[in-house]
């Protein structure tokens, strides 16, 4: 507990901050560095000209009792805005409920009747659960796939349907349905964010609880010396360490430590990029979809796979007489995105969508792109994450959260937080993890479902 060489946290995200704060709580020496001069992560929020931006759309539902109230610590109750999830998904020129496959009695006449064949002749069927693309075409049918789960999947993923597995889907594709069932499917059809300052201002608060002098932003990992527990920052600090607690990408850790042994584990390990465009936009939301959180666009001709309508979850994320629209474009080694024109073929989108009247009433745009998005649950993925681990913790190096885990199941911001507690508690008091390393996680005593 009062070792002289503290345990180092790499990365000031969700689960840094879960870590560090376990940490205090242990009254154990900790130092953490984060090679961004600001915290959250890819949970951080942005300002610009009065417009809040997340990096993408998120909200905030828990799993886990200890989450929950780490989150009522950061942002006061009276500072929460509650939602009823509306989302939506543009087929053609219909609007289908999410999740589509529940909601097929809102397609017309001829679409939802190929759908409905479908699923009738996947009744005698086996589902093939080979891989994710298999799976889809087993499982939901050639209606169904054809015109929603193949188009939007692939569109999100940029990656081969067939490179990946289906061991991730449980709380993330709802089941098919040959009767409407509504739209209360999934963890996240309640959910609650920020009045002010996005997503990251639950991290902001969180770390103005934590003590400065062990926080140092600005400072990127350059080089791991694994058998000497060292490590040493783009600065040039030698900064000796007991354990370390890593949330940089998995692949870029075993770089990071030189570990060539593992290094033919790391090419099944593929990711998205994601581009966030924001749109702020003057006058009111257009009445059509007004009601709509988010809304989901699987046909090629739009280069988003999603819109989320940002001021209905805060109406302080834009200026008064305005509203935002941010929009998700992904980006793969497989498939890459033209930049240069991103933000003008997305207005010419929305317009065509109908979500925005006219090119003029934009007045003001947006555009990040995060290198690492979203971890892609590949076919070799598990064999080569078991590999890597075995390869680190003898070391006392624990990979964690959304990219140091690599598993896209457990990669929520309530997942990474207590990743991070969950991997203190194991180096120094001895217990065992569980998220980490079980693939269904939720549902647990203690836990919300």
């Amino acid at each position: 507990m009062k070792n002289s060489r503290p345990i180092v946290i790499v990365g000031a995200g969700p689960t840094g901050i879960g870590a560090a704060r376990r940490l205090d709580e242990l009254d154990a020496n900790w130092l953490m560095l984060e090679k961004e001069g600001y915290v959250g992560g890819l949970s951080a929020s942005f300002v610009e000209n009065d417009y809040v931006w997340d990096i993408g759309g998120h909200v905030i539902f828990s799993h886990y009792d200890a989450y929950d109230d780490f989150l009522f610590e950061a942002v006061p109750p009276t500072d929460w805005i509650h939602h009823a999830r509306s989302a939506q998904i543009l087929v053609g020129d219909t609007w289908v409920p999410y999740p589509f496959q529940s909601n097929l009695d809102a397609l017309p006449e001829v679409q939802r009747r190929l759908c409905h064949e479908g699923l009738e002749q996947v009744h005698n069927l086996a589902n093939d659960r080979s891989s994710f693309g298999s799976y889809i075409e087993t499982h939901f049918g050639a209606g169904i796939a054809t015109l929603f789960m193949r188009p939007y999947n692939e569109k999100i993923w940029a990656h081969p349907l067939e490179a990946m597995s289906v061991d991730w889907i449980r709380e993330r594709v709802a089941r098919a349905q040959s009767q409407s069932e509504g739209t209360d499917w999934g963890p996240n059809n309640r959910f609650r964010f920020p009045a002010h300052g996005g997503t990251g201002t639950i991290w902001r608060n969180a770390v103005r609880r934590l003590p400065g002098e062990r926080i140092q932003l600005g400072t990127e990992v350059a080089r791991i010396d694994a058998e000497r527990r060292e490590l040493v920052t783009a600065q040039g600090e030698t900064i000796a360490y007991c354990a370390l607690i890593s949330t940089m990408p998995i692949d870029r850790l075993a770089r990071t430590a030189g570990l060539t042994g593992v290094a033919e584990h790391i090419p099944p390990l593929s990711f998205t990029s994601v581009h966030v465009v924001g749109l702020g936009i003057s006058g009111a939301v257009p009445e059509a979809i007004e009601k709509y959180c988010w809304m989901y666009f699987p046909e090629p001709g739009f280069p988003f796979y999603r819109a989320t309508i940002f001021s209905k979850y805060s109406p302080n994320n834009a200026p008064p007489g305005h509203w935002s629209l941010m929009l998700e474009v992904s980006e793969s080694s497989q498939r890459k995105v033209r930049q240069q024109d991103l933000i003008d073929r997305c207005i010419e989108a929305c317009i065509q969508a109908q979500l925005i009247r006219h090119r003029r009433d934009v007045v003001n745009c947006w555009h990040y792109r995060t290198e690492y998005g979203y971890p892609i649950p590949t076919l070799g993925r598990d064999r080569a994450l078991d590999a890597l681990h075995r390869a680190l913790e003898p070391m006392a190096i624990f990979s964690r959260g959304r990219f140091g885990a690599w598993k896209y199941e457990i990669g929520n911001m309530d997942h990474c937080y207590m990743q991070g507690r969950e991997a203190v508690d194991r180096i120094v008091l001895g217990t065992e993890e569980m998220i980490v390393h079980d693939p269904e996680p939720m549902h647990r005593p203690g836990s919300h479902s």
